[in-house]
């Protein structure tokens, strides 16, 4: 068992990023749509890859339980919750086993051989093995996957492993911002979110280009760490300053 305070702060993280998540995604879900973000398999998975296998189990099963609250929180029936929640956790158990051989002994995804395994077993294979087994059931009843079904799924999770876990694993080195100063780093961010604010601020142009000087900066500057939290805050940002979604028709 890993020590209780580390599970009891993996359980508080994991958590709120559970109940953001929810936030985020709820009125795509209420209009009929995709799930637009699903970091906590990311999160999760970062956190198998940091820790010896031995202890997956009590990880596991605390994101089963609270995966589970979340899909009871949206008044799922219980069965559909449980099932939804073991693919949840079957996505990260894969991916963790299959990456882990390659990773867990030095994580650094700057490495070739590192990214290009983090990118076909994290972010394709084990969201696609998921979003297969989960399209039969995502409304509650069992039917025949479909290519909704599918999509709604895999788009989301790959995304999220592709920014969080990436940014799990950047946070366990000592110098995680290439060291530099809080001054700096906040700076940055903060220009990232003031350029985002502007670019959202107007949806008639298709102008999110302009976004991409500024995460190379912050690739540059802060390194993977501060690339990846710079996606974050760019998926965050762009779905809380996008027009409102009709509703479905018919209701």
């Amino acid at each position: 068992m890993p020590p209780l305070w580390r599970i009891a702060g993996v359980a508080c993280l994991l958590g709120f990023l559970s109940f953001a998540t929810r936030q985020l995604n709820i009125g795509s879900w209420a209009a009929g749509g995709v799930t637009i973000l699903w970091p906590t398999n990311g999160f999760l998975l970062g956190i198998l890859l940091l820790n010896r296998r031995r202890q997956w189990p009590a990880y596991l099963a605390l994101g089963f339980l609270i995966d589970l609250g979340v899909n009871q929180s949206l008044h799922n029936p219980l069965a559909a919750g449980l099932y939804l929640s073991c693919c949840n956790m079957g996505e990260v158990l894969l991916a963790a086993w299959l990456l882990y051989p390659v990773i867990a002994a030095k994580p650094d995804l700057t490495i070739r051989k590192q990214l290009i395994a983090f990118l076909f077993y994290g972010v394709f294979l084990a969201p696609a093995v998921a979003a297969l087994a989960a399209s039969v059931a995502q409304n509650g009843v069992l039917e025949w996957p479909t290519i909704h079904g599918f999509h709604r799924w895999f788009t989301a999770d790959a995304l999220g492993i592709a920014i969080v876990t990436p940014l799990c694993l950047a946070f366990n080195q000592r110098r995680p911002f290439h060291g530099r100063s809080r001054r700096e780093i906040v700076g940055l961010l903060a220009l990232l979110c003031a350029v985002m604010a502007l670019v959202s601020a107007q949806w008639s142009f298709p102008i999110l280009f302009v976004l991409m000087p500024f995460l190379l900066l912050l690739g540059v500057r802060l390194g993977l760490a501060g690339s990846a939290l710079g996606l974050l805050l760019i998926s965050i940002l762009g779905d809380c300053a996008s027009p409102p979604r009709a509703a479905p028709w018919p209701p």
